[in-house]
Parts: structure tokens; sequence; C-alpha cells
């Protein structure tokens, strides 16, 4: 079973998630698990708007995740294709995002790039995520919230 960083951690938090979101953290964020290394204490959240590096997070407070993710996909695409995996990086990491690249996942099959910015806003836990799996490759991007049941 696939689960993002964001999921565990909100689940190890939060111990009930309401049922009908059992299955958000569920989807395909690329052919591989996140690392580990990724794990941190949730951060500031973005602006709804336009972030630090320029990038515009929109109004993602009380959006639908679904449509938000694919959205957040659209505009990282737009923004980061033809780019290095290293302007990459930059652009995503100027933005809050954290990034590990193939050489810092220590062996195995990696992606080029994986970024993940998470934090807790409203007792959700509340991830983005990028990820590169070859330099050629489009990348995939995606949003997740996950709620205590109320």
């Amino acid at each position: 079973m696939r689960l993002t960083i964001a999921a565990t951690v909100a689940a190890l938090m939060l111990c009930s998630v309401a049922s009908a979101q059992e299955g958000l953290f569920q989807r395909d964020h690329g052919k591989v698990e996140a690392p580990v290394a990724l794990e941190r204490p949730a951060g500031a959240a973005p602006p709804e708007g336009v972030g630090p590096g320029g990038l515009d997070f929109g109004a993602w407070r009380g959006t639908n995740p679904a449509a938000y993710g694919e959205s957040l996909q659209a505009k990282l695409r737009a923004r980061e294709g033809g780019k290095s995996p290293a302007a990459v990086r930059a652009d995503l990491t100027a933005n809050g995002f954290t990034c590990l690249d193939a050489s810092q996942r220590g062996g195995g099959r990696a992606p080029t790039l994986e970024c993940r910015l998470a934090t807790e806003d409203r007792s959700c836990a509340v991830e983005w995520w990028a990820v590169l799996e070859d330099p050629a490759a489009a990348i995939k991007a995606g949003y997740d919230r996950m709620c205590p049941r109320t």
C-alpha cells in the first residue's frame, strides 16, 4: 500500500480519519515509495496566491483536493517543463518544498527528484508533492489533505 509521508504522519498524529477520506492518499505519486528522509515536522503553510519563489499556490484552503492536485500538476508542468533537475529543485525549494535527488536516496531505483511541502492547516495534514522520475519526463505533482473526524 502506498502512503505519502503526510498521510503517515497525519495518521499517527490524528489517529482518526474520516472514512470518506481513507482512500485520499492511495493515489499514484510515481513509481517509487516516498523517501523516509523527507519526513520533517510540518512547516509554515504557503500563502493562498503567489509564494516566496513566485509559484502561485492559488486558493488551496477548502478546495477539492483532487481538482486542486490536477491544477497544481498542470501549473508545475508549464512552469518546470524543459528545465534541468537542478533548476526544478531550486525553484521548488524557493517556494518552500524540501527536495531529494536520486543520489540522496541511497541505492535502489529512485526518481531523479522528489519534492514535498507538508504543513498543518485547521487541524488537517496538508501536503504538496512533485516527482520528476526522469530528467526528460514531465513532472508529476499533486496535493493531499487529511482531516480528523468531526
